[in-house]
C-alpha cells in the first residue's frame, strides 16, 4: 500500500505506471492517454452518463466512496489546479458529497453527462493548455489500488437493450468475454435476424463480436 495522503507525486505516478493502471488517465484534447512528465491544468471526472441506456453510477458505485475519495486525492497530487467533479442534478447517491474536488452540477439532455461538455463549460482548454479525465469507474479502481495495495478491475456494466431478456447490471472483469455476460439472455431470434451486440452505448459504442 502508499499513503496517497503523504506520498509524492512521483511515488503515485511511479505505483499507477508499475500497476498498469496509468492509461486510465486520458488528455485532452486529442483523447490520449497522459504523459507522466506533464503536469495538466486541471483534473475532470463526470459521475454520470447521460447517453442511452447507460448505468447508473449512483447504483453501480454504491459503496466506493472511500476509494473514490482516495482516487481523487491520488489525481489532486498529479495536476497544479483543481479536480472537478461533474454531477447530475438532483441525483441520489453520494456522488455530490464526495471529499477533495470541486463540485459541478450538471442538468439536461445527452451529452451533458460526457467530460468534453463539463470541461468547455467549467474551464475550457486554451492554446498549449492540457487537461487530464479519469472515468467515475476506473478512479474508483484507482483508489482501491492505494487503500487495499492490489489491482482490482472488476467493475459494474449495465446489460441492456430491446433484445435482452433481462435487462440487468453484471459485475465483470475487464476484458471478460461478451457471451459470457449474455449466454441465455438474449431473446429467441427468428430465422435470418441477427443481434447487433455494442460495447458501450448505443451512440458512440463499438459494435462487438460474442468471442
Amino acid at each position: 500500500k502508499l499513503n496517497v495522503q503523504t506520498a509524492s507525486r512521483e511515488e503515485i505516478i511511479d505505483l499507477l505506471l508499475k500497476s498498469g493502471l496509468w492509461p486510465m488517465i486520458i488528455q485532452r484534447p486529442y483523447g490520449i492517454i497522459a504523459d507522466p512528465s506533464d503536469t495538466p491544468k486541471a483534473v475532470f471526472v463526470s459521475t454520470f452518463d447521460s447517453a442511452p441506456l447507460a448505468p447508473d453510477y449512483n447504483f453501480v458505485l454504491a459503496g466506493e466512496k472511500r476509494n473514490l475519495e482516495t482516487g481523487i486525492e491520488a489525481m489532486r497530487k498529479l495536476t497544479s489546479g483543481k479536480v472537478h467533479l461533474g454531477v447530475r442534478a438532483g441525483a441520489e447517491g453520494e456522488m455530490a458529497f464526495l471529499k477533495g474536488a470541486e463540485i459541478h452540477t450538471f442538468a439536461g439532455k445527452h451529452p451533458v453527462g460526457n467530460v468534453g461538455v463539463q470541461i468547455h463549460h467549467v474551464d475550457p482548454i486554451n492554446k498549449d493548455e492540457r487537461v487530464w479525465t479519469v472515468n467515475i469507474q476506473d478512479l474508483a479502481i484507482i483508489g482501491r489500488l492505494f487503500n487495499e495495495g492490489r489491482v482490482d478491475m472488476t467493475k459494474i456494466i449495465a446489460v441492456a437493450g430491446s433484445e435482452i431478456e433481462k435487462p440487468q447490471y453484471c459485475r465483470v472483469v475487464a476484458g471478460a468475454r461478451v457471451d459470457s455476460i449474455l449466454r441465455g439472455n438474449v431473446k429467441p431470434q427468428k430465422e435470418g435476424d441477427h443481434v447487433r451486440i455494442i460495447s458501450g452505448n448505443v451512440l458512440t459504442g463499438t459494435r462487438t463480436a460474442p468471442d
